[in-house]
């Protein structure tokens, strides 16, 4: 009788993990290539996400709080990946040759300023922007990952986005 718990145990962890696999890859993969801007090294980190999360998972209790949990792992695998990295920024250095009329040329040229503006910014407002952009995280999701109150979240959030708006405007003013 005890085989047969521990069996059906197994069963339902693995289908609730299969579950957290199926929700989470996404939202994982669009945090990873947001932060490091190439697929090869996104789909590593968010391979080495989810192997973690495996093997870990018998020991993980769900509280409603997956996406804090694998966001966490994903967030010690980003700091991992950096240190092994030779400090680099991501293809944003380089200079396009664009006519005034093209509008690949204007999507390029509008890409490379917002790139200048996002390398400015302190890691943990990068790192804040691609929770809420790229992997498509809510604000209390955000603040259980980061440690804080759903309000402290939207609140620096919001002062983000008015820094960087007020940064832009000023920019424009300046040509």
């Amino acid at each position: 009788m005890q085989k047969k718990q521990r069996t059906q145990e197994k069963l339902r962890q693995e289908e609730a993990f299969h579950d957290l696999y199926e929700n989470w890859l996404q939202p994982v993969y669009r945090y990873f290539y947001g932060q490091v801007g190439n697929q090869e090294d996104a789909e590593d980190l968010t391979s080495q996400v989810f192997l973690a999360a495996c093997q870990s998972f018998g020991r993980y209790r769900e509280q409603g709080k997956a996406a804090a949990w694998l966001f966490k792992i994903a967030r010690n695998k980003l700091r991992d990946h950096w240190r092994k990295k030779i400090p680099s920024i991501v293809a944003f250095d380089e200079i396009h040759e664009i006519s005034e009329g093209d509008e690949m040329g204007k999507a390029l040229e509008a890409h490379d300023v917002l790139a200048v503006y996002l390398r400015d910014l302190t890691a943990e407002n990068r790192e804040l922007l691609g929770l809420r952009y790229s992997a498509k995280l809510n604000y209390q999701t955000i603040g259980n990952i980061l440690g804080k109150s759903e309000e402290a979240i939207r609140k620096a959030h919001s002062r983000l986005l008015a820094r960087l708006a007020e940064r832009m405007e000023k920019d424009e003013n300046k040509f």
